[in-house]
């Protein structure tokens, strides 16, 4: 009998975290390369293989192509004999589809299509560079959401935040569907921060260069590697471009006098905020002037708000 080996990836433990969750709707906020597409192909993997059905969407058709030679990759394996046996029932790249021999089927969507997955049933949806879609609500209500109802599926929605700079966050569908996740009422939804840095494969010092990259501000890093929702009210007077170019480092020559702590609390329902908390510590130094040094704002749900206060507090002796 023909013995088939696959050669499938190693999540790592954060990965595993996410999979092993019993939550139906899934919202992974990911900074770069902290591996949410092999999560992706692994679920889909194992699903396929248990003769199941998964739906693979994507802001477009080029997000896919990398899926679905993986996925057909992954099921043509080195078969230790003369037999000629693939688990490859059929594959149509122009359809977007590949079925096993065991009854399991992908499927790949472009989400550019608004009726995408319409018409479909699946055991598990996957939403890949969800936070790239700028229609994602509207997708996900009328036509992805569907699709789970005869199975009772499970969805993942992947993503690194990234909102237009043309719209206020709260308006940011994939920041509205990871404070859903957020809120304890929402017993079928679960969120996860996945930075880059939880990837044990990234050195870190690869991590510390990426941030030091040169035009490389630390509002690009803290959404690009510490995945954090960073978004700009319509009119600001203060933009994130204007402080950014001002910013200024503390002298090493220069002592500090004085610290003070700064929280603007967003406002908190249940276990989400609608809106981002301002926490930074200001200083004066005895050069007679006064310095940012530390922005700590982002998005925090009441308790993590008030640990992170704490220990600023305690760091910094303000």
């Amino acid at each position: 009998m023909a013995t088939i080996t696959l050669k499938l990836p190693s999540l790592h433990a954060d990965q595993v975290k996410v999979k092993n969750h019993p939550a139906r709707f899934k919202v992974v906020v990911c900074g770069r390369r902290w591996g949410k597409t092999f999560l992706a192909q692994d679920i889909s993997v194992h699903t396929m293989l248990k003769g199941q059905y998964v739906g693979y969407f994507a802001p477009d058709y080029k997000k896919l192509s990398e899926v679905y030679r993986y996925i057909e990759k992954t099921f043509k394996p080195m078969i230790n004999s003369e037999s000629s046996t693939q688990l490859i029932e059929s594959s149509n790249k122009t359809e977007g589809r590949i079925q096993l021999k065991t009854g399991g089927v992908i499927e790949f969507w472009s989400m550019v299509d608004p009726d995408c997955g319409r018409s479909r049933s699946y055991d598990v949806v996957i939403i890949d560079e969800a936070g790239l879609e700028l229609f994602l609500a509207e997708r996900w209500r009328e036509a992805i959401r569907a699709t789970l109802m005869d199975r009772q599926g499970i969805a993942y929605f992947l993503g690194t935040p990234k909102p237009p700079k043309s719209i206020q966050l709260k308006d940011y569908a994939f920041y509205q569907f990871f404070m859903r996740g957020l809120d304890e009422a929402n017993k079928n939804w679960q969120s996860f921060h996945a930075p880059s840095g939880a990837n044990p494969t990234l050195r870190k010092e690869e991590i510390e260069e990426m941030r030091n990259e040169p035009g490389m501000t630390k509002r690009i890093a803290r959404q690009e590697i510490d995945a954090e929702f960073l978004a700009q009210n319509e009119g600001a007077l203060w933009s994130f471009d204007l402080i950014e170019n001002n910013r200024r480092n503390i002298p090493d020559n220069v002592k500090i006098m004085s610290r003070v702590l700064f929280l603007d609390p967003g406002n908190i329902t249940s276990e989400s905020t609608a809106d981002m908390t301002g926490i930074v510590i200001a200083c004066k130094g005895d050069d007679g002037h006064y310095y940012v040094e530390a922005d700590l704002t982002g998005n925090y749900p009441p308790n993590k708000m008030a640990t992170l206060v704490v220990n600023a507090a305690d760091k910094y002796g303000a």
